[in-house]
């Protein structure tokens, strides 16, 4: 009997990518494809390694940057993005990394390149070391981001442009900490515009003498993302005087916007008059907006409630209702019992909510109801979306997309949650 052959005809690339763009997300597949085919390996990489990622881990990323070290490195051109999260703090051991053209070099693609701390690890600006700082300048970044890292005494937005490649395009600032708030005069005397992915109020510090360069049109600011957050602090009311003046100056440039109005120090029904000093009507570009805490308690008593007011002050004078197409809003149930909260959830005027906000803004794609919760309280979180799913309008809505409910974790005490635009701007 005759031996059988078999001709085997190679898979289109064509379809190998689409399989593999079909796997984009998992990455055991794409690791056990990437073994088996080296047609298909190289494609694998671009999502294998694409975003890279080190938590509390400084010893591996000790031996990454060892392995990039080598001339013989073969997936380190399909990097784009690094996250150092939880690295460079007090007890951080850093080793030399040796030839820095080498891994600069390795590390031609990256665009991104994201610092941040973690709960159990603040990141400091001060311990990131030199020889690091000067493998960066040789990168070829378009966006840099630091997000709750905590910054040097008296360092400012020049400085940290300094450290960088000139092919940074944009920043993310987001929650820096500074241990004094003093800064040197001419601190922005080289720079004349300067664009944000993100940037929130709290990290304005980084350039406040750079404030009055732009508001004596001497420096432009762009900022597409803002995080708006207003303390009720009477010995810093020229401090949100002058964060009132930023925010109108960049209005236009602003295209999401996150307020939020129960910031750590937002305990007092005053507090909402501070809203009162910013002009949203300069935010002619809005596409999106979040804006929470807002406590139901507050809502459901006979005292006048003083954050709901607010919320629909703000999004009353916006200036293109129709440009208008996703809204957040985040609720927080009383604080008594988990029955109670069910109740408050429960008699709440939704469907006048939802109305409302369909006749102000008539092109909406989709209204995001977040209710804040604590795991202390041990509750099963799905109870409160199914009371919500009682009210007849937002079931229907919910089915067909227009509105989405959801349960967020609320940080410690406060009535704010868990920084709310890392998921937000993923999903536009």
């Amino acid at each position: 009997m005759g031996q059988v052959s078999h001709n085997c005809l190679p898979v289109p690339p064509e379809i190998i990518d689409d399989i593999i763009n079909y796997l984009h997300d998992d990455k055991k597949t794409l690791l056990l494809l990437g073994c088996v085919s080296k047609r298909a390996l190289a494609r694998c990489r671009r999502y294998l390694f694409r975003t890279i990622q080190f938590i509390d881990d400084d010893e591996r990323f000790h031996a990454f940057l060892s392995l990039v070290n080598s001339r013989w490195t073969s997936f380190t051109s399909a990097v784009e993005s690094i996250h150092l999260r939880g690295l460079f703090e007090r007890d951080y051991q850093w080793h030399s990394i040796g030839r820095i053209s080498i891994i600069s070099a390795n590390l031609c693609n990256v665009k991104t390149l994201c610092i941040s701390s973690t709960p159990c690890r603040r990141t400091s600006w001060s311990l990131i070391p030199a020889d690091l700082l000067k493998v960066l300048v040789q990168m070829k970044l378009h966006d840099f981001q630091l997000d709750s890292v905590l910054m040097s005494d008296n360092l400012t937005i020049k400085d940290i442009s300094a450290a960088l490649p000139s092919s940074v395009k944009s920043f993310s600032l987001y929650n820096l900490r500074f241990w004094k708030f003093q800064f040197p005069n001419n601190v922005a005397s080289a720079l004349r515009r300067i664009e944000f992915t993100l940037l929130d109020t709290s990290s304005l510090m980084l350039f406040q003498e750079a404030l009055d360069m732009m508001l004596s049109n001497k420096l432009d600011i762009l900022v597409h993302t803002f995080y708006l957050r207003l303390f009720a602090d009477s010995v810093q009311h020229d401090n949100v005087v002058r964060k009132a003046k930023f925010f109108k100056h960049i209005g236009p440039s602003v295209r999401h916007l996150f307020v939020d109005l129960a910031g750590a120090y937002f305990r007092s029904a005053e507090s909402s008059q501070l809203y009162d000093l910013v002009d949203f009507s300069t935010c002619i570009n809005i596409r999106a907006i979040s804006i929470g805490t807002v406590g139901l308690r507050q809502l459901n008593t006979e005292t006048p409630p003083s954050l709901l007011p607010c919320m629909w002050k703000i999004l009353s004078v916006l200036p293109t209702p129709r440009a208008l197409d996703q809204i957040w809003l985040t609720f927080q149930p009383n604080w008594s019992s988990f029955e109670h909260r069910l109740k408050e959830l429960a008699t709440f005027q939704w469907t006048n909510l939802i109305c409302h906000l369909q006749c102000t803004f008539p092109n909406l794609k989709k209204v995001t109801i977040l209710i804040g919760t604590h795991h202390a309280f041990g509750a099963d979180e799905s109870q409160y979306l199914d009371v919500l799913r009682r009210n007849s309008v937002i079931k229907a809505l919910e089915e067909v997309g227009l509105v989405k409910i959801a349960v967020v974790t609320l940080e410690g005490g406060f009535l704010s949650p868990a920084p709310p635009w890392r998921d937000i701007l993923a999903s536009l």
